[in-house]
């Protein structure tokens, strides 16, 4: 009994499983064999475990600089993502990367394929934009003249004939034309080869004919037109004769005409010089009048226009006004429901983390004797220690954006020894050193609870990017001095240091500016969003290998 397609399918992407668990971590052809498991799901129509194994094998791919694994993730990650219309955007940055990888590794069959698929992707949103159409034609004669350079000339013909199709959108029927020419000819060479598209080259031999057929159609007017000029010509002579003998008898009636009308311009000139001056008089009233009444006309027209307009802007006006009020009623809703969301997720995800902890501790007691059991129990515990953490700070950011802070006396150095206290897990882990200097260290008004968020989470930041300074384990330095505008922190690192690149983004959410750090991408974005609470900001300046500093003003 025979397999159908879909029970074929089922049995590669088991098989691809399984091979998979045979394959080092850190072998090319693990990111192979995962590039082609994504595929069978896409196939399949799965696509969320698609994207799930072709994003770790880009990931496993950049880690090894293996180019063409990267090319060929990323090709697939177009295709995936061209499914969502939510992310078009990134279907066509994910082609274009392989594209640009396929070109440096010279790889141009590969290079084709992309260009093919970037070519699609224009042509089926031109609804979008009118120029996607140009984009598409750029990218599918490209792909045409290097399918041609390659010798496959199926894929040459398929160019073709898209390319015509592009320029029949654009009304460009010669061009058009031309294109489905050339791919009825290439017809001729691959009628034996196996075509995807049984249809393709059906409107190519329509336009191919019809073209056959306007030769036809040039060739009988053409010599339907010579006929009709020597006609023509026939006529003309005949009517040249006659010219010539009409002008002998019309030159005589001539002559004693110009006798008589020479006569009546003189009696003409007479006349002609008293209706000048009556007809400048009128031509002056005339234009007057008519001034006048293109004046009005202006007028009334301005007036209505007017009128018509300051009608138009109070409906406006009111039209505006009522959809503000309920734009501003939807999103004041839908903040209550996210705070509350944010809220509830960090509080209610706490209890089975802390039960996933307690089970890991007793699973630890029970597999002592199991190095690789204790391993995986380890990672268990790492990754939850990472949910809890980012539980915290989503808690912190719920309750900062839900608070407005408080104007009260605050004191820096209790402050520090909270955060100490908070961070002791990690400064311990790390050996870290907290340096404060608090001799002479000012008091002044500000939000207590926000100050520690603040604190504690560039304190947490500095210990984790540690290591390339001058000392072998973190130091952490804070300072405060006051200034003419209010308070100014300092939070010192001997750390890695960072690249003056990710300034711009690295306050926003989620973003990590080295694939190294433990941290969830949430801490400076909170640090910025407790600042914008309290009127302050913050600056950062860093000296790769050798640390970063943090400057944080508060007003006064």
């Amino acid at each position: 009994m025979g397999f159908s397609e879909s029970q074929a399918q089922c049995y590669r992407i088991d098989s691809l499983r399984r091979v998979l668990n045979f394959i080092s971590i850190y072998d090319t052809t693990r990111v192979d064999a995962l590039n082609l498991l994504s595929h069978e799901f896409y196939e399949d129509r799965q696509f969320r475990n698609a994207e799930y194994f072709v994003r770790q094998s880009l990931l496993l791919a950049e880690r090894m600089k293996y180019l063409l694994g990267q090319g060929d993730a990323n090709l697939i990650l177009g295709d995936i993502l061209f499914q969502n219309p939510i992310s078009h955007s990134e279907s066509i940055e994910s082609y274009k990367k392989a594209l640009e990888i396929y070109q440096s590794v010279d790889s141009p069959e590969k290079e084709a394929h992309a260009l093919r698929q970037i070519a699609e992707y224009y042509y089926s949103l031109f609804y979008q934009k009118e120029e996607y159409y140009q984009f598409s034609l750029e990218h599918y004669l490209q792909y045409a003249h290097l399918s041609d350079s390659l010798g496959q000339t199926v894929n040459t013909a398929e160019a073709f004939v898209s390319i015509g199709n592009i320029y029949d959108q654009l009304g460009e029927e010669n061009q058009s034309r031309q294109y489905y020419l050339k791919a009825v000819d290439l017809k001729k060479d691959i009628e034996d080869q196996e075509v995807e598209n049984p249809h393709l080259f059906t409107k190519a031999e329509r336009y191919y004919k019809l073209q056959i057929e306007y030769q036809k159609l040039y060739n009988y007017i053409l010599i339907g037109g010579l006929l009709f000029l020597l006609l023509l010509l026939g006529m003309l002579m005949t009517y040249y004769l006659i010219t010539i003998r009409s002008n002998r008898i019309l030159k005589k009636q001539k002559k004693e005409i110009e006798k008589q009308k020479n006569s009546i311009q003189e009696k003409n000139q007479e006349l002609e010089e008293q209706s000048q001056q009556i007809r400048a008089q009128r031509d002056t009233l005339a234009e007057q009048n008519k001034q006048i009444q293109e004046t009005q006309e202006e007028i009334r027209i301005a007036n209505d226009n007017l009128t018509q307009m300051n009608t138009h802007l109070e409906e406006l006006v009111r039209d505006r006004t009522r959809d503000l009020y309920d734009t501003n009623q939807a999103l004041i809703s839908v903040n209550e429901e996210l705070d509350t969301l944010i809220y509830r997720a960090s509080h209610d995800f706490k209890g089975p983390l802390a039960t996933l902890t307690g089970l890991s501790q007793i699973a630890r007691m029970e597999v002592q004797s199991h190095p690789q059991s204790l391993m995986f129990l380890d990672k268990i515990d790492h990754t939850t220690r990472q949910m809890d953490s980012m539980l915290d700070k989503l808690h912190q950011i719920s309750y900062i954006m839900g608070k407005e802070p408080s104007n009260q006396l605050v004191q820096l150095s209790d402050i520090v020894e909270q955060v100490k206290i908070n961070l002791e897990p990690a400064i311990q882990q790390k050996e870290a050193k907290v340096l404060f200097e608090s001799e002479d260290a000012p008091r002044f008004f500000s939000d207590q609870e926000f100050l520690t968020y603040i604190l504690e989470n560039l304190v947490e930041n500095a210990i984790q990017f540690h290591g390339a300074g001058g000392e072998p384990k973190p130091a952490v330095e804070i300072r405060v001095k006051e200034t003419i505008r209010g308070v100014e922190l300092e939070v010192r690192d001997n750390g890695a240091g960072i690249s003056a690149e990710h300034f711009p983004k690295l306050f926003d959410m989620f973003y990590r500016a080295s694939e190294d750090s433990d941290g969830n991408g949430l801490g400076l974005y909170l640090v910025r969003k407790a600042l914008d609470k309290l009127g302050g900001e913050v600056e950062v300046s860093s000296i790769l290998e050798q640390g970063s500093v943090f400057r944080v003003k508060l007003p006064s």
